[in-house]
């Protein structure tokens, strides 16, 4: 295979620290919209144009530098929303897929409705979850190009917890896509404790490490609200969720694959709309409440490294860094190697955080 020719380069100097916007986050409260519909000029963009809403610096290999302005917000938005819209498509198409080829038992077979091919496209339950599953990946990908995470681990594997609910849902296990997000919501919340608690996630890191309850008088998130780390609203919305989710690890009949069967309604594994629009909407919140915790993990980051000490953003270690200096576009960079996990990370003169950007011919 023929190696794609690189059109240009050039660096990204990021000199805002405000990786989530407040003004992003209270927007994630979108509307319900089909896919098929005006997707692409609601909310989300509104959405992803406050996202992008960050102060950078591009510097050309010839040494020429602009402002990231407008323009360029414009054209990342629009970036980000097709390559979202072409995924949410997808997904529609993967859920449509397993819909319409379901099987019922005998049992439910003079009783099951045939799905429309269309409905995963015009249904506007499904619709608002899609902005809600774009808003959380992109929510994500600034988080890592911008190394603003604490814990690396828990952010891809809150990531991760997404996207294999969204494929248990589409394949009717219904069940299991729930209990994804109950592990969600813990692998969202353990990152603000751990920075505020940092021996811990070392115990942790360690596998020595016991999980302490979400909830209770002296569960995680009540230790959070007394901090001050969360508000009051957020802990409720949280354990709220996480209490409706209780039922799909305790066998509650309503969340069975298989329910039905004591009365001779058991329908087999196939697509049962109110399953589906019940995890929409716990999916939707969870990805709200998710970004929220993340917002504050990102703010509490930021004022560890106002110290100026240089430490790996992905183990923390502050120790053994390789130091390498090269020059590009005519300014003096920083990269630092770390000997743990191999995490590198680059500064400019000033200390601001910066990557390479490479475009290739298509």
């Amino acid at each position: 295979m023929s190696k794609r020719r690189i059109l240009s380069q050039y660096m990204v100097i990021t000199l805002s620290t405000d990786v989530i916007p407040s003004k992003a986050i209270s927007l994630l409260n979108f509307s319900d919209e089909s896919l098929d519909s005006s997707f692409a000029n609601g909310d989300l963009v509104v959405f992803l144009n406050e996202l992008y809403n960050e102060s950078s610096l591009l510097l050309s290999e010839s040494g020429d530098i602009s402002v990231s302005g407008e323009h360029f917000r414009h054209y990342i938005t629009e970036q980000k929303l097709e390559r979202g819209i072409e995924e949410s498509c997808d997904f529609a198409e993967q859920f449509t897929k397993y819909a319409v080829n379901a099987l019922p038992t005998p049992a439910a077979a003079e009783t099951y409705k045939l799905i429309n091919p269309e409905y995963f496209f015009s249904n506007v339950s499904f619709g608002r979850t899609l902005k809600y599953l774009i808003a959380w990946d992109n929510l994500c990908s600034n988080v890592l190009a911008e190394s603003a995470f604490f814990s690396q681990a828990h952010l891809l594997e809150a990531r991760t917890d997404i996207d294999a609910s969204v494929d248990m849902a589409a394949r009717f296990y219904y069940k299991q896509s729930f209990q994804i997000l109950r592990g969600f919501l813990e692998n969202a919340v353990l990152p603000v404790h751990f920075c505020n608690q940092p021996n811990e996630f070392d115990e942790w890191r360690s596998n020595n490490y016991h999980t302490p309850a979400l909830r209770g008088k002296n569960g995680l998130l009540n230790k959070l609200v007394v901090l001050g780390l969360i508000t009051s609203n957020l802990s409720n919305d949280i354990s709220d969720l996480y209490q409706q989710l209780n039922g799909s690890i305790h066998g509650g009949e309503k969340y069975l694959i298989h329910k039905g069967l004591h009365k001779n309604s058991w329908s087999g594994l196939l697509f049962k709309e109110q399953d589906f629009l019940d995890w929409c909407t716990a999916v939707s919140k969870a990805i709200e409440v998710g970004a929220k915790l993340l917002q504050i993990n990102v703010k509490q980051l930021m004022n560890l490294r106002s110290s100026g000490d240089v430490v790996c953003a992905t183990c923390h270690n502050d120790k053994y860094l390789k130091l390498e200096k090269f020059m590009f576009g005519g300014r003096n960079f920083k990269q630092y190697l770390c000997a743990v996990c191999g995490h590198q990370s680059t500064f400019d003169e000033d200390g601001h955080l910066s990557h390479k950007v490479t475009q290739y011919e298509q």
